[in-house]
């Protein structure tokens, strides 16, 4: 005997969302989130440790020192932890020429 057909009801989910626009960048933050109602606060839910990623580098300079080498120089960035250096040509894609390490600077 087949079994008849079941029918499972999905709940829709409401999701809340806010931006915290006053992050400054490379620093570590945790959050909390606390419900309310007419009867009090609820238990706080925290979240993950979140760290924001670090500034775009200042002041940066590309400057010809011979026919055959650029050389790179820029402010360091408090809280990296290192550097991609990209290149492109013309409308093509970036490409990764090298990295370095943190808090240096060529």
């Amino acid at each position: 005997m087949d079994s008849p057909p079941i029918s499972i009801a999905r709940r829709a989910t409401t999701r809340s969302a806010t931006c915290d626009t006053t992050a400054s960048s490379g620093t570590s933050y945790l959050y909390r989130v606390t419900a309310s109602n007419a009867s009090g606060d609820g238990v706080g839910a925290t979240s993950d440790p979140v760290l924001t990623v670090p500034a775009a580098p200042a002041n940066l300079a590309a400057t010809p020192a011979t026919a055959t080498q650029i050389d790179l120089t820029w402010d360091d960035v408090t809280g990296e932890t290192g550097y991609t250096i990209q290149r492109k040509v013309g409308a093509g894609a970036y490409s990764t020429l090298t990295t370095r390490p943190a808090n240096t600077t060529p």
